[in-house]
Formats: structure tokens, sequence, C-alpha cells
């Protein structure tokens, strides 16, 4: 699938081979419930897992994605001169965290003509990803393509002047299904459970920032340092921002034709796929949120890759807004139920108590007198 035609397809329902491997190679519908203090459920959370995962990924992981917005702009090609109004360059190295090592594309180094760019909505120190439907590798590349255009020129770009960092909080559940008196393959029954963490992070202000100033952030080991303390204790969202999550961990060998010709995804180990309905008390911002990672290499405490978030407006008519960028996980703590324990504790300490002295009694009512006994004759 290309990566500038998102499609929610990698969420389908199919009857495949993958399906029937998944089945033999781990558990499907594993559910995870997140409590708010009042004891209130927040949103349910499924898991499938398509093929190995090769190795224990279980824990609570900081994740931080690096992102741009991407789009693709339309115009008729000028019947003389250059088909695009601007001059390109290779990608800076500076932009790595956005595009990782030896990226796709070019950057627009010089408008040639600003009104047109203007016009088109093209600014300098845009990356240039397609030309029409064909990838664009470096300068050359476009630069050749630009002699085969058709009349109307669709730009694919990403825009690193809107920058942005977010976070999430993600638990794993990771185990190994054991069959009679010993432990099958560890390939073949392996599972996992995931949990995105509704909860308000610690350095939420700084990523608000930097949706303003469009400067990156980076978790340093003070954080990572910090949140491993303090993660089962973070507040909860109130109100929730989800309701309901399902999550797709597939590994390479069984992506299925929508995953396997998505070029986010090429070179990748495995795909999470990340689908959350959002809390519709929050109006539009209650809308879906379609998230996907592609790993490219894991170890037990980094996980780093590509990574592609949609999200999708509920109200007043649906828009979609779709970033694209890089992830890096790092793993903050081994996997605990802490959290849920210490809200349920909440929740038990907060339920009201039953005060007999609130209720009104009925007030004693004396005992009738007793008929005299009668005369004796």
């Amino acid at each position: 699938m290309p990566s500038d035609s998102f499609s929610f397809s990698h969420f389908r329902v199919r009857r495949t081979r993958h399906h029937r491997r998944a089945a033999a190679a781990a558990v499907a519908g594993a559910i995870g419930l997140l409590l708010l203090p009042d004891g209130a459920r927040a949103f349910v959370q499924q898991t499938t897992v398509e093929g190995p995962i090769g190795g224990d990924i279980g824990g609570v992981w900081l994740s931080v994605q690096q992102i741009v917005p991407e789009f693709r702009v339309q115009y008729p090609r000028p019947a003389e001169g250059r088909p695009v109004p601007f001059k390109v360059g290779p990608i800076p190295a500076d932009l790595e965290p956005l595009v990782g090592k030896n990226p796709k594309g070019v950057v627009v180094t010089e408008l040639l003509d600003a009104g047109k760019c203007a016009e088109f909505s093209i600014m300098a120190g845009d990356i240039v990803r397609k030309l029409n439907s064909t990838d664009v590798a470096d300068v050359a590349a476009f630069e050749q393509g630009l002699q085969s255009l058709p009349q109307s020129v669709v730009l694919t770009i990403r825009r690193p002047a809107i920058r942005m960092t977010t976070a999430r909080l993600i638990k794993i559940k990771y185990s190994v299904s054991k069959g009679g008196s010993e432990a099958i393959s560890a390939i073949g029954g392996e599972n996992a459970d995931i949990q995105v963490l509704d909860v308000r992070l610690p350095f939420a202000d700084k990523l608000d920032e930097t949706r303003r100033t469009h400067q990156l952030w980076q978790a340093a080991a003070a954080d990572i340092e910090s949140l491993a303390g303090s993660w089962p204790t973070l507040p909860v969202s109130d109100p929730p921002l989800f309701m309901r999550g399902q999550h797709r961990l597939v590994a390479a060998s069984d992506y299925d034709e929508s995953l396997s010709g998505d070029e986010g995804l090429k070179g990748t180990k495995h795909a999470l796929l990340v689908d959350l309905d959002g809390n519709p008390v929050r109006g539009a911002s209650g809308g879906k949120i379609v998230d996907v990672y592609g790993f490219e290499s894991m170890t037990p405490q980094r996980i780093e890759g590509s990574y592609v978030t949609v999200s999708m407006a509920s109200a007043p008519f649906p828009i979609n807004v779709e970033f694209k960028g890089r992830f890096v996980m790092t793993r903050v703590a081994d996997w605990s139920d802490k959290d849920d324990q210490l809200r349920k504790a909440a929740a038990a300490e907060k339920k009201p108590k039953e005060d007999l002295d609130s209720y009104k009694l009925a007030p004693e009512v004396p005992e009738a007198p007793k008929a005299p006994a009668p005369a004796a004759p």
C-alpha cells in the first residue's frame, strides 16, 4: 500500500493463512481494562498477535514519536519552463529524528516562483517524497522524474516546519504458553497483551509546547528514571480520552497484502497497529485514532522505527489528519499490574459506607393498656 494513501484495511479481519497461523502461534483476544479512580471502566482493549515475536518485549514502555504532517499538492503542469516552481537538494542531517538514516526524498531549497509556491502551498524546507505515484529517492531521481510528468502534477510533501513530539505509555505483557509438563516452542507459544495507558505524563506540558514552537523534545535519562518509579500512580485522563482499543502485533513473515505493500513498513521486523476509539464526550476530539509502528530494531531496552498516525474527528464531519515520522520506545520498567491494583484500592476507599445513623427510625409506640380483668361473679 503506498505510504501516502493510508488505509484502515490494516484492521480488516481476513480469514487467511496469516490468521490461521496466528491462532496457533498466539492468543488472540487478550482483554484489558484501565480503571478510573472511582473504579469505572475507562476503555476496553484487545490484542491479536500474528506470527512470532522472537523475544521478550514485556514491560512498561515510553514511546516518543517525532512527527510532521504529510499531504498532497496538485496543480496543472505549466505549458513551458520547469514543471515545479522550486529547486531541491538532499535532506539535511538535522532532520534524521523525523526521517531516519538514509531517507528517501528531497528538500525544497529555493522558491523560483514565490507566487506559484504560495498558491500551491509549497514552502522552503518541505520534503518531497513522491512525484505523482513515483517515489523520489534523491535529487537525481527527482530531476529525472520531472522529464516525464503528466499534465497534472501531484507532489507528496512532508512539512518539517510543523514538526511536533507526542508520547504514550504502553504496557506489554509477554508470556509463553506451556503444554503439559514442559514449555512448548517459545516461538509457537508466545502471547502478548498490549495496553495503551490513558494517563497524563509528567512532561505533558513540554509535549504541548512542541505544538506551538515546533521544536522536537527528547526524553532525558532523568525522565525515564522518574517514570520508573511514578508510572503506576500517574493520574488517569479525566474525562478519558479513549473508550476502546484494538491492537495487532504482526511479524514481517505474516504481513498481509496491505502491510507488505506499505512503503513505511519496508525493512521492518514487526508492525504494531493501534486502533483507538475516542471518548464521544470530548466532542470533535473523540473520533478515531489509528497508529502504525514499524519495528525496525528491537532490543530488551529499546525499539525504534517508522511511525504513522491518522486522526479522524467525529464532529461536525469526518476530517482525516495524517502525520508521519519516527518513534523510539524506551523500556521504563518490568510489566506489572500495580497501577490497576492501586486504582482498585482507591476506588474501594472512596466507596461510601452505609451510615445507619442517617436513617430516620420510626418512634417507639407505647404498648396499648391491657384491658382490666373481668370481675368475679
